[in-house]
């Protein structure tokens, strides 16, 4: 069997995240396809549960990393990937993995830690595996945006400029590049002129069985609730998303109808002063239910009378998006939160899937859905946006590369 070994940010053993979930999603479909996949995860201790850490990950806990971190949040991955590749000990490391693990291919999640991986491969001189990179986002766009949430500092326009050419550096020399949004795939296009495989978020949850202990849909019917869901992270834009479109509370829900939120998001907007504002209000028709496990994930969505994507802002594909398509429930987003999906529901839009930008509008598909007034994705809609799905774009992209390689790297 083919060995892959599986570079990222972040562990994935236990996938939360959207970018956790897009990598175990790949590396399950390199696995159908016949690669033994092994994850290596670069990241900075505390960052992430200690239960949730892999065999291989390498966890950094340096004084100066951190003090670098807290000054520049916004590039806290970038910061990490550049101080692993100068630190001699940590190539070393690397060096040892790749030498235990012999991997016949090298995938790269994110441009994060190529100077880290660059650095260790010159150990292989012309004998390094192929490189696949998989763009999750144009980073250096998606890092300009949050300058509204975290204040520039004196480094920051010098790190932007060092992650756009990184990203640029990678499009052009990766001996195959994935592309998460149609929309990016065409600009990296544009930038680099070479093949770029469109790989769009999947879902695995409409293979899920429905298991007779559902108890979202067992406490909607007990207290005759009807309700609207939302699962997502505490992630800076999925909390703006939800304040500019309901920026006056939830006054506009009738009494027996409530926002049910999964994930950390649903503490972290009882925690804004936004929500206070409308408190009373806010209290009688909102549910926090907090980490929703991966297998509960569609009876959450699919007992619901729609799922929403309130998202305004961000880069690449929401991974969201997908689950929430692929429960069959009605979808009611944005514009951007649709963003990167454009020839995979093109057929469904007011049809399954339903487009608002203002929250005048937005609110108003809420609640028409409440009163069952929408109707929800096909089958086929959600297929396309499945697991099989992204298994066989892998298994045509990797023979395509094989037939056309001449057996050694483009990066040597």
């Amino acid at each position: 069997m083919k060995r892959c070994l599986f570079l990222t940010s972040y562990p994935f053993c236990v996938p939360k995240h959207g970018g956790q979930v897009r990598a175990a999603s790949i590396a399950s479909g390199l696995e159908s396809i016949g690669y033994q996949v092994i994850p290596v995860g670069v990241y900075a201790e505390g960052f992430f549960p200690a239960s949730d850490t892999g065999d291989f990950d390498i966890i950094l806990n340096y004084k100066n990393l951190f003090e670098e971190i807290n000054k520049n949040v916004i590039f806290t991955d970038f910061i990490i990937g550049r101080f692993a590749a100068n630190e001699f000990h940590l190539i070393e490391r690397l060096n040892k993995i790749l030498n235990k693990i012999r991997p016949d291919v090298i995938h790269l999640e994110q441009p994060w830690l190529w100077p880290f991986l660059k650095n260790t491969l010159l150990h292989f001189g012309n004998k390094a595996p192929p490189i696949v990179y998989s763009s999750h986002n144009i980073e250096w766009k998606a890092s300009t945006a949050m300058y509204q949430f975290m204040p520039r500092t004196s480094k920051s326009e010098g790190y932007l400029n060092e992650v756009q050419t990184l990203e640029k550096l990678l499009w052009k020399h990766a001996d195959l590049v994935f592309s998460i949004s149609d929309i990016e795939k065409e600009v990296i296009y544009f930038e680099s002129g070479r093949e770029i495989i469109y790989l769009p978020p999947v879902s695995d949850i409409s293979s899920h069985g429905s298991p007779i202990n559902n108890r979202f849909k067992k406490i909607s019917l007990s207290e005759g609730i009807n309700y609207v869901a939302l699962l997502s992270s505490a992630y800076w834009p999925n909390q703006e998303g939800f304040f500019h479109l309901f920026p006056s509370g939830l006054g506009f829900l009738r009494p027996h109808e409530q926002m049910w939120v999964g994930g950390q998001l649903g503490s972290a907007l009882k925690a804004d002063c936004r929500y206070n504002d409308f408190k009373t209000i806010n209290d009688t028709r909102f549910i926090a239910w907090d980490y929703i496990k991966h297998e509960e994930k569609k009876n959450f969505f699919s007992s619901a009378h729609c799922v929403i994507v309130p998202i305004m802002m961000g880069a690449g594909s929401k991974l969201k998006m997908a689950d929430a398509i692929a429960s069959g429930a009605p979808v009611i987003t944005t514009s951007h939160g649709a963003e990167g999906y454009g020839p995979l529901i093109s057929s469904v839009i007011d049809e399954g899937v339903y487009i608002a930008n203002t929250p005048e509008l937005f609110q108003n598909l809420v609640k028409k859905a409440l009163q069952g007034e929408l109707q929800g994705c096909n089958k086929d809609i959600q297929k396309l946006l499945g697991q099989e799905s992204l298994t066989n774009t892998l298994q045509r992209s990797f023979e395509a590369f094989k037939k056309n390689s001449s057996g050694k790297s483009s990066l040597n």
